[in-house]
């Protein structure tokens, strides 16, 4: 009974089922890469909203400038007998 015992148990390690050392790296690997993956998404969250400012910026100076032209448009009006 004992050698079929280390026989299975053999069998899983080699097969890799139970591996502790292998399951362990394999847990620090898929970490490690969703660390990574976590601080790309991350970069890629802060250039969103740096180019989302810029757009902002640009959109209410345009708006600004439509308001501009509106009111010279009215004092023009405005200003012909």
């Amino acid at each position: 009974m004992m050698a079929v015992r280390k026989e299975s148990r053999q069998h899983i390690q080699e097969e890799g089922l139970w591996f502790p050392e292998r399951q362990q790296q394999a847990v620090r690997d898929d970490l490690q890469a969703l660390s990574q993956a976590q601080d790309a998404l991350c970069q890629a969250l802060a250039q969103v909203q740096i180019a989302t400012a810029d757009k902002a910026d640009e959109l209410g100076e345009r708006i600004e400038a439509w308001h501009r032209e509106q009111e010279n448009r009215e004092a023009m009006k405005a200003a012909r007998p």
